[in-house]
């Protein structure tokens, strides 16, 4: 019985070594598994996060581009506008220069040479003028352009 007894607790102790064993490896099982979880969980979380930065960055994009397109549309618009007003100092200036015309004509056999002269002169000074007016308004629409072509760069 000694035998049996003594057999037992052998097996008793070996248990429990095994026992002890089971729970230290089950003990460092739990720290890598935390540790694991804890290193999966920073990941997502930074991975969450550069998503994030890259959906704000991509919907900024956006947001230059539309602004890009509508500062784009603008310029145009001005162009045409400007364009407008070309053709009617242009068609204005052409009407003038056939009412020159046709004065010089009428006035020809009325007045004398010296008046024709004068009348001449005072018309292409107004030329020179409309043509002056002409020069500022191109300059101002190329100011108006670069100033808005600085602003779509920045």
């Amino acid at each position: 019985m000694r035998t049996l007894f003594s057999e037992s607790r052998q097996i008793d102790e070996e248990l429990s070594g095994l026992i002890s064993e089971s729970i230290a490896s089950l003990n460092r099982s739990r720290i890598i598994v935390h540790s694991k979880i804890n290193e999966f969980s920073q990941k997502s979380d930074y991975i969450h996060s550069e998503l994030i930065d890259r959906e704000d960055l991509i919907r900024n994009t956006q947001l230059s581009i539309t602004l890009m397109l509508e500062l784009v549309n603008k310029l145009n618009q001005l162009n045409m506008e400007h364009s407008k007003d070309i053709t009617m100092a242009i068609t204005d200036f052409q009407k003038r220069y056939q009412q020159f015309t046709d004065v010089s004509e009428t006035t020809k056999s009325h007045w004398n040479i010296h008046k024709e002269m004068d009348e001449v002169c005072s018309l292409e000074n107004e030329k020179f003028q409309l043509e002056k007016e002409l020069l500022e308004q191109t300059i101002l629409l190329e100011n108006i352009y670069t100033i808005l072509g600085k602003a779509i760069i920045n």
